[in-house]
């Protein structure tokens, strides 16, 4: 069979990670030694990082003992790569994999760094979301916050709003079908948008984008 030079490498890294997976294995346990713990994280990034600026992570399986995500790093671009990588993955009795980080039952619980680089901890609970169909034909959200400590500026306050909105959502969600985040402390009185808690954000999308035959 005659590859392409992406199936190829595709093909590539799926062998190396079956021919490293004992290795790995051993690598990822609590009592792993430092220096084995960082030679094989450093392998793996070089593994997938060579094809593109992705994230990934390796956490515990819903199915199986452990889990390696493979995200596209909220880029609209490089999705339908990981997508591809990960439908090439091989069936492994110890693994399964993902191609976007899934959302998170902790997505409320903020943590963000503020303009001297402390951590700050948010509770994104009373927050409240208005949606509204963008240029793009993506939904445009508008994400408001009430008033947040002064020491987070514009970047930080943004870098938050992304962080809740792909916690709670689940990145394929937050690439495929949501465009701009706006943050603001309350909506524009002039503008009457209809505003609803954060939490229920997924279930308004669910019920935006079912089928009529889901919604019976």
């Amino acid at each position: 069979m005659k590859y392409s030079n992406l199936e190829e490498k595709i093909y590539t890294f799926w062998e190396w990670f079956m021919e490293s997976e004992g290795a790995i294995l051993v690598a990822i346990q609590p009592d792993a030694e430092a220096e084995d713990k960082a030679e094989w994280i450093e392998k793996l990034n070089n593994q997938i990082l060579d094809f593109g600026i992705f994230a990934w992570n390796i956490g515990y399986g819903k199915q199986k003992s452990y889990e390696l995500t493979i995200s596209p790093n909220g880029k609209r671009d490089l999705l339908e790569l990981s997508r591809q990588i990960v439908a090439e993955a091989p069936d492994l009795d110890h693994w399964e994999f993902s191609f976007a980080k899934a959302a998170q039952d902790d997505a409320l619980d903020v943590q963000v760094y503020d303009n001297c680089m402390n951590l700050l901890e948010l509770d994104a609970s009373p927050w409240k979301v208005s949606l509204s169909e963008g240029p793009s034909g993506l939904l445009d959200i508008g994400l408001y916050t009430g008033s947040l400590p002064t020491c987070l500026d514009e970047i930080g306050r943004q870098e938050a709003a992304e962080q809740v909105i792909t916690d709670l959502v689940g990145e394929e969600i937050r690439i495929s079908l949501l465009g701009d985040i706006r943050v603001a402390e309350a909506p524009n009185p002039d503008l009457a948008l209809e505003t609803f808690p954060i939490s229920d954000l997924k279930m308004e999308l669910d019920e935006l984008f079912s089928s009529p035959e889901e919604q019976e």
